[in-house]
């Protein structure tokens, strides 16, 4: 069964080539994803981040609309080091904010379950969408606006200014269609949707024959 581990804000650097901070991985079955926010009109200047010095997987991108030249980056790594250790962004100079969430009991393949992005123009709400393949996954959100807070389908677990990390709370049962809301003010805004497929509680069965 998936459970929700813990969330940091890993603060800005305001301009800077490397943001750091310290998030502490527990439980089994492990899964950690950072999302990043770059400064306006700056472009996606992410170049990498690791987790106890191990590279993190950029799972994807996505702008903000409206030329704002603004863009949310999500990056992943499965079954990473237990207790606290740095995750390091390495960036092009500029602005950049970011914040990290961990889970455990998640599937350790084929990761993420599904995939998905939205982005709005001077909206004060944003609604993302997936369509999970594997039953009782969780979904996590990762949404860049003004203000965040939790709406439909959402629990807030960590803001950073205008970056912040959403999850589901719950399994996604059956498997299939699934949205997650988030209020802000007025801005321009993008989120991307992950899910978490739950890891094998494995089991088995045998027989015994009485001679």
């Amino acid at each position: 069964m998936i459970s929700f581990d813990t969330a940091i804000s890993g603060g800005n650097v305001n301009p800077g080539t490397s943001l750091s901070w310290a998030h502490t991985c527990s439980g089994i079955n492990r899964a950690l994803v950072v999302f990043t926010r770059g400064g306006n009109n700056e472009g996606d200047k992410v170049t990498g981040v690791t987790y106890a010095g191990s590279a993190m997987t950029k799972a994807g991108a996505i702008e903000c609309p409206a030329g704002t030249n603004q863009w949310l980056d999500g990056f992943f790594i499965l079954n990473p080091a237990s207790g606290s250790n740095n995750i390091v962004v390495s960036l092009t100079s500029g602005y950049l904010e970011a914040v990290s969430y961990s889970s455990n009991g998640v599937l350790q393949t084929g990761f993420p379950d599904s995939y998905a992005t939205n982005t709005g123009h001077s909206v004060s709400s944003l609604t993302v969408s997936t369509t999970t393949i594997l039953d009782n996954c969780w979904t996590v959100l990762g949404v860049i606006g003004s203000s965040l807070t939790a709406g439909s389908g959402s629990t807030v677990r960590v803001t950073n200014n205008q970056v912040g990390a959403f999850d589901s709370n719950g399994v996604i049962h059956p498997a299939g269609s699934t949205s997650m809301s988030v209020g802000m003010s007025v801005s321009d805004t993008a989120g991307i949707i992950m899910s978490f497929a739950p890891a094998s509680t494995g089991g088995g069965s045998f027989l015994i024959n009485l001679l």
